[in-house]
């Protein structure tokens, strides 16, 4: 960076002879710093600051000469950039997005003397069938004894380092019972066990706080996540319930994840960074899928004159619809696919301003290959009729279910979202609530890219509207 300085000689001086007075200043300042953040472009940033100020003043017998300097600082860098520089060493970790829950065997314990017992684990492989809506009595059936201790986890052949965990609630048997079974009464937390029989807590707390025998606690996802530990035989969520004569004597826990991490050299957000002259930290967002999805475009608002689609962004079987008041009109319907292609962790979504009940399906496409109606691709349908929705993938034509939410229901006005990660979970959200999620990890291309689209079969008075979607 290089400053200027200018003298303007603007005051009185008396003088006999004419003289060049020549007075420089050299201004040297060197900063460098060095800060390589992966979330901010790298900033190297080594202005040198250099001032010369040039006074020449030419007196005659009554000639004016005033030093006035008005320097004009230009530095070259216009990106400020504070260093990080992370000051935690055990909690900076980087996780794996990947599900580590699907590599082990799923448990559920029942009766359990205290929050730290072993005894009466039971195999329950549904624990990590991707489906969050079918409740999973940790008894099995029935209810358990006064001030039982309940869990549900997942046993690993071999240790890993985990910092990550996450577990669904089931519902309340009885929505409008005070007194309802399905969640846990008291001491809910998260533990680990280091040699897959003896147990500890993690210290981490629950997220959002888990509130026991209340039954807003229910129909709901929760995680906990801190510094991580090295070698984890088996993660588990454990509760004790039956701690009242009239309230949840068994606990529900649908769905269970764990995340991998690895070192302790990568900073994570949340970190509260320290300046210093120099640090060279790399920042990594905690994978998995985020609670509120990240805002993303509408890219069609349907809004032009009635009659044929219109735009050529939309490629497959255009002839199904039609523009009909600034909404799209399911006709005989099919899949359209936006011909953008989007990144390998992406989202889609529509607005049902209109749902017909005899509609076949009606959803999103996802990490389409090609932009023809019989690519490889994902379809995520909501069936009005069943109240259900089904997660089918295509490969060469031949298309496999791989797996379905039931007991799930849209109304006019809602918003069907559809999202897919690079790890190869797909979860559908209504007006920005999950309702579930399957795992596509048998799908050759669940890590690709890919395109976005809409999917309907009949259901000729079904109108969408607001069609978006794109990268997470």
């Amino acid at each position: 960076a290089t400053a200027t300085r200018t003298a303007t000689p603007t005051s009185t001086s008396t003088a006999t002879s004419t003289s060049t007075d020549t007075a420089t200043s050299t201004l040297a300042a060197t900063a460098t710093r060095t800060a390589t953040p992966t979330s901010t472009p790298p900033l190297t940033a080594t202005p040198t600051l250099t001032a010369t100020a040039t006074r020449t003043a030419t007196p005659t017998s009554t000639s004016t000469s005033t030093d006035t300097a008005t320097p004009t600082l230009t530095p070259t860098p216009t990106r400020t950039a504070t260093p990080l520089t992370a000051t935690a060493t055990a909690t900076a970790v980087s996780c794996v997005i990947q599900n580590q829950a699907l590599s082990g065997s799923a448990l559920r314990w029942s009766g359990l003397p205290a929050s730290s017992s072993n005894g009466g684990s039971v195999a329950e492989p549904r624990l990590i069938d991707g489906d969050t809506l079918t409740d999973i009595n940790l008894t099995g059936s029935g209810d358990d004894s006064p001030n039982a201790w309940q869990a549900a986890g997942v046993l690993w052949a071999a240790p890993r380092p985990l910092a990550r965990f996450r577990f669904y609630n089931g519902a309340e048997d009885n929505p409008v019972n005070t007194f309802a079974n399905g969640v846990f009464g008291a001491g809910a937390e998260v533990q680990i066990s280091l040699d897959g029989v003896t147990w500890q807590s993690t210290g981490w707390p629950i997220t959002p706080v888990y509130v026991g025998n209340n039954i807003a606690s229910a129909r709901k996802w929760y995680e906990a996540s801190g510094a991580p530990f090295a070698a984890v035989r088996a993660m588990r969520v454990v509760g004790q319930v039956h701690t009242s004569a009239s309230f949840s004597w068994h606990a529900h826990v649908n769905e269970i994840e764990a995340f991998e991490c690895s070192g302790s050299a990568t900073a994570t957000p949340g970190f509260t960074p320290t300046p210093t002259a120099t640090a060279s930290p790399t920042r990594t967002s905690t994978p998995g899928f985020t609670p509120t999805p990240v805002v993303l475009p509408v890219l069609d608002t349907f809004n032009r004159a009635n009659g044929a689609i219109g735009t050529s962004n939309w490629t497959g079987n255009r002839a199904g619809y039609v523009i009909a008041s600034n909404q799209l009109d399911v006709n005989a319907g099919g899949r359209i696919v936006w011909t953008t292609v989007f990144g390998a962790n992406q989202s889609a979504f529509v607005t049902l301003s209109a749902i017909d009940a005899t509609a076949a399906e009606i959803g999103m496409l996802l990490k389409a290959q090609g932009t023809g109606a019989n690519a490889n691709m994902i379809r995520a349908v909501y069936l009005p009729s069943s109240q259900r929705v089904e997660v089918w993938t295509s490969q060469a034509g031949v298309w496999t279910m791989r797996g379905t939410l039931n007991s799930v229901s849209f109304a006019a006005g809602d918003v069907l979202q559809v999202r897919a990660t690079a790890a190869g979970l797909l979860e559908v959200r209504r007006n920005n609530v999950a309702l579930g999620s399957v795992n596509i990890t048998a799908w050759p291309f669940f890590a690709s890219s890919g395109r976005i689209g809409i999917a309907t079969q009949t259901g000729g008075t079904s109108f969408l509207d607001n069609f978006g979607g794109g990268t997470e």
